[in-house]
């Protein structure tokens, strides 16, 4: 048998997600392989038969597609910040949105606004992007923190906020021309 094989895949937007299957004795190795094989520099790891020294291990192992990775560090979006707190939650929701805990998908970025100044779940998305490319830390700190516990939700609002950034930009340079 191979120190790992890959036993199942699926793929979601830009998040690539695989299931290995690793023989007991070759784990530590088994891990740096499927890391330089993922071509991802920290791709989130979750092993399963840790406590059984002698069973086959299953090694989860999702990364995000490596577009949304340069993408994401050209805008300044992977940064050290400290972890997501009530406080700004608290300040979040006052703007119309927030990070909400769903047992099915995890943390989602989601509309909150009884005041309707956001309309939808993709507006919200494109406002946190917009004030986290404007310098916003508590936007910034929102992405980051999605980015380490909810790394789908993060790619999916990476997606959008592209879009959302070009649709902005084209708008932008449309306006400059007609003046």
């Amino acid at each position: 048998m191979p120190i790992f094989e890959v036993v199942s895949e699926t793929r979601r937007s830009r998040v690539l997600k695989r299931h290995y299957l690793v023989r007991a004795v070759d784990r530590d190795a088994a891990i740096s392989l499927i890391a330089a094989d993922e071509k991802a520099e920290l791709p989130t790891l979750c092993m399963s038969n840790v406590d059984e020294p002698d069973a086959p291990s299953t090694i989860t192992a999702m990364s995000v597609h490596p577009l949304a990775k340069m993408n994401a560090r050209a805008s300044g979006l992977i940064i050290t910040e400290e972890d997501w707190n009530q406080v700004d939650q608290r300040q979040a929701l006052n703007e119309g949105w927030g990070l909400f805990k769903h047992d099915s998908k995890g943390y989602c970025l989601e509309r909150y606004d009884e005041a309707d100044r956001i309309a939808s779940d993709e507006a919200a998305v494109g406002h946190v992007w917009q004030q986290c490319l404007a310098g916003s830390r508590l936007h910034r700190r929102a992405l980051f923190f999605l980015h380490k516990v909810a790394p789908a939700e993060f790619a999916e609002i990476a997606r959008l906020g592209l879009e959302f950034t070009t649709i902005m930009d084209v708008s932008t340079a449309k306006s400059m021309a007609a003046e």
